[in-house]
């Protein structure tokens, strides 16, 4: 601890901690908030989960209080009765493996608050910045926040598809799965008939080795309906009209970038959020389908014909009410635009508390 505190000292703060107003870590930087106390300097934590999973990770502590966890027996789908706003709701598969939207979240929201009243709901962060130039009339260039380098022929391959044709296939930057899944996947996409663009991280298999000849065996018998790219302009594919349906890890920013871009979901939870994001995108929500703990072609067919064919109107319907309220929340007078005001309000009240400290010492 004292060699990280020399460190950020002399590099980050560059010795004149007096200078920084405040820090923002993320939930993996969370040694941070220890440094920010040992410094004297106020550390504001970024959570990237959803509030829903921030309030679950909140109560479990009063969960094992209860006697609820650990669990007694092995029913996974026994619902969890001690979590205010979620009874009836959570099952025990639900729950995590041990930007925050108001609109969305509310109950959570006002939960979370009763503990934390410093709390800013400022999603989803994504559409905050397309939402200025909007209203500045200047216009949107393309721009990512990726670490992966982006295949845009991905887009000229959706360019050439029928609208609302597409399935959309992405496990996100961080999820692992084996080649026996991957196969399942294959067969249940091929099976369905449906075109589909599929996103295949080189270090995606599990081991986090890269198998080439397994990869190209798969781009040639995904030929025809498949397209595969190792990594895609998200954001872009979910906003072109050829794509119907977005098949997901459920992690929070993609399932935000699909609620405001109207495209229903077939969730594949692993871990963190994930496993509750799909419960809500399926029981509360509405507006896809969840398919957690399970991975076998006839599965990820079925449910794939749903979401595009069967269920596709009434889930259609669902997501567009809440991509219109997502869209609505960052502009002027809505609750993340004045939530990111507050933020902002803040930060600049502790620079000004910190310059009259300096002025007095």
């Amino acid at each position: 601890m004292e060699e990280t505190l020399t460190w950020w000292n002399e590099h980050l703060f560059g010795g004149a901690k007096e200078l920084v107003t405040c820090v923002i870590p993320d939930a993996l930087s969370y040694y941070v908030v220890d440094i920010g106390n040992e410094m004297g300097v106020p550390v504001i934590p970024f959570d990237t989960l959803s509030p829903s999973c921030v309030w679950v990770y909140m109560y479990l502590p009063k969960l094992i209080e209860s006697g609820e966890h650990p669990f007694k027996d092995n029913d996974l789908d026994a619902s969890v009765t001690h979590i205010p706003a979620m009874e009836g709701l959570l099952r025990r598969r639900d729950l995590p493996h041990f930007c925050l939207m108001d609109y969305l979240d509310r109950p959570f929201l006002s939960c979370i608050h009763s503990y934390s009243p410093k709390t800013y709901a400022i999603g989803p962060v994504h559409l905050h910045l397309k939402a200025k130039l909007a209203s500045k009339n200047t216009p949107s260039l393309p721009f990512s926040n990726s670490l992966w380098e982006e295949d845009h022929s991905s887009i000229k391959w959706l360019d050439a598809q029928p609208m609302g044709s597409v399935l959309y296939v992405s496990f996100g930057s961080v999820v692992v799965v084996s080649k026996e899944e991957i196969l399942e996947f294959q067969h249940g996409l091929l099976n369905s008939k449906v075109k589909f663009l599929w996103v295949m991280r080189p270090n995606i298999l599990k081991g986090g080795k890269s198998d080439v000849q397994f990869m190209k065996e798969l781009a040639e018998g995904c030929k025809g309906n498949g397209y595969i790219v190792s990594w895609a302009p998200q954001k872009m594919v979910l906003a072109h009209p050829s794509i119907a349906g977005f098949l997901t890890h459920s992690g929070w920013n993609s399932t935000l970038e699909s609620i405001c871009e109207g495209k229903p979901m077939i969730c594949w939870p692993k871990y963190v959020d994930q496993r509750v994001n799909s419960r809500l995108v399926n029981e509360l929500w509405q507006i896809g389908m969840d398919m957690k703990d399970i991975c076998d072609r006839s599965t990820i067919e079925r449910m794939i014909k749903d979401l595009m064919e069967i269920k596709r109107d009434e889930l259609k319907k669902s997501i567009e009410k809440l991509s219109k309220l997502a869209k609505l929340s960052v502009g002027e007078g809505a609750s993340s635009y004045n939530n990111l005001d507050s933020l902002i309000d803040d930060i600049k009240e502790l620079a000004r508390t910190k310059e009259n400290e300096n002025i007095r010492t």
